[in-house]
């Protein structure tokens, strides 16, 4: 967990200073509604931990691709 923050939270601070940024959240707890909001915002993909190695590097070079 990130102290005094959620990933919602960052999510949307670094969309705020940067609208284009892609971003892909990586977590162990499930996202729920959120997940459905934050990909209408822009959120290029949601992994649930443990994620090996080839999954991060499909979902990294997916989100370069787009």
């Amino acid at each position: 967990m990130m102290p005094g923050m959620d990933g919602e939270t960052l999510f949307h601070r670094l969309r705020a200073e940067n609208p284009h940024l892609k971003m892909v959240i990586m977590s162990g707890y499930p996202l729920g509604g959120t997940g459905t909001t934050l990909s209408d915002q822009g959120l290029v993909s949601w992994v649930q931990k443990p994620i090996s190695f080839g999954q991060l590097s499909q979902v990294v070079s997916e989100a370069m691709s787009n």
